[in-house]
């Protein structure tokens, strides 16, 4: 599998038909709430079927800074207690992330990241990533809040391939309890052009939507056609609700959230009936466990 990054936000890899990818966000790594016992296993799980890790932003927690407002000393692993706070949390991670350093390919920048910029002037993703892959000889890439990651894939003892095109950003605003997010997606398949996938983060909700676009063929004769854009939002292993009893999570009426993302399969399928026509076919399937 080859990658490569071009510009700030646009990540390419080339794989091969049936290749696997396990799409993740909302870690909130660093936070004492954070289930690390199932994204183990879920990592392991994708692992062992060869499958490869993106990660959407909120890697990290972080909100246990000098000048963050949200600091609660309830909020914060006793590991990670000292006045080297962020370089204690970036070390950590690294870490316990080595093991997998092979098998991760990405990670974007969430809400949570992008906070501790604008109030310390310091990259976590950037210093993460350049760490872990000094540290462990990987070639981990980092994205934008916001960008495209394009497969290319190729069938074997073949010279066919299909670009597969993901779009995907961390989110933005309340997932609310009834719509969880869905509408966000909804407005994003109305400006965003070409995506066979629309990957967001952000609410913490747990869904994979089909949506059917019309289309028409670029050369003469013309054919109207419908292609499928699929919407994926993963969501966290922060358990915010525990008990039930505190916290902010159970102020404003949250209530749980599931654990987990996604597991993506690219299908190279190849029809003969009229005239030969190469699609992919992407496989979903939710990646998740009992709190």
């Amino acid at each position: 599998m080859e990658t490569t990054k071009y510009g700030r936000n646009i990540v390419s890899i080339r794989c091969k038909d049936g290749d696997q990818f396990l799409l993740l966000s909302d870690l909130h790594f660093d936070h004492p709430k954070c289930r690390r016992d199932l994204l183990q296993d879920h990592i392991e799980k994708a692992i062992a079927l060869g499958a490869k890790i993106l990660i959407n932003g909120d890697f990290f927690c972080i909100m246990q800074g000098k000048y963050d407002k949200r600091a609660s000393k309830d909020d914060i692993r006793p590991e990670h207690q000292g006045g080297n706070y962020f370089d204690l949390v970036v070390n950590e991670a690294v870490e316990w992330w080595a093991k997998y350093a092979d098998h991760l390919i990405f990670v974007g920048y969430g809400n949570h990241e992008t906070a501790v910029s604008k109030r310390h002037e310091i990259d976590l993703t950037e210093r993460f990533v350049s760490l872990l892959n000094y540290k462990t000889g990987a070639n981990v890439l980092n994205g934008g809040y916001a960008g495209w990651i394009v497969f290319t894939v190729s069938r074997p003892s073949s010279t066919a391939q299909i670009n597969f095109k993901l779009k995907y950003h961390h989110g933005h605003g309340g997932g609310g309890v009834v719509t969880k997010g869905v509408i966000q997606h909804q407005r994003m398949g109305a400006q965003v052009d070409g995506a066979d996938v629309l990957w967001m983060g952000h609410v913490h909700e747990l869904y994979h939507h089909i949506n059917i676009k019309e289309t028409i063929s670029t050369t003469a004769p013309y054919e109207v056609k419908q292609r499928i854009q699929h919407d994926i939002r993963t969501s966290t292993y922060k358990d915010e609700f525990t008990d039930g009893a505190f916290g902010w999570h159970i102020e404003r009426g949250a209530y749980g959230k599931p654990i987990g993302g996604y597991l993506m399969r690219l299908n190279f399928i190849r029809e003969v009936k009229e005239k030969e026509r190469n699609y992919i076919a992407p496989d979903f399937q939710a990646i998740y466990s009992n709190i």
